[in-house]
């Protein structure tokens, strides 16, 4: 990797991947509600949906998917 590479060195960013899931629609959202206690999946997505529009569950499902694969969350 050199300098003139940026796009390999922001591969390697740590922080650009919490930057990703901080500035996603539905990712702050989610993880927000996650904070206190787990939810199943519909309870998930009323609560997400209280704060701000209604996600859809392919959005939802996406977007936990997203999370699980970084680390950010887990299933149980």
């Amino acid at each position: 990797m050199t300098v003139s590479d940026p796009v390999a060195g922001e591969a390697m960013c740590p922080y650009r991947l919490v930057l990703e899931h901080i500035t996603s629609r539905w990712g702050v959202l989610v993880l927000i509600e996650l904070l206190d206690r787990p939810h199943r999946f519909s309870e998930l997505r009323r609560a997400v949906g209280r704060v701000g529009r209604s996600v859809s569950e392919k959005m939802l499902t996406q977007t936990l998917q997203t999370l699980e694969r970084d680390g950010l969350v887990h299933r149980d």
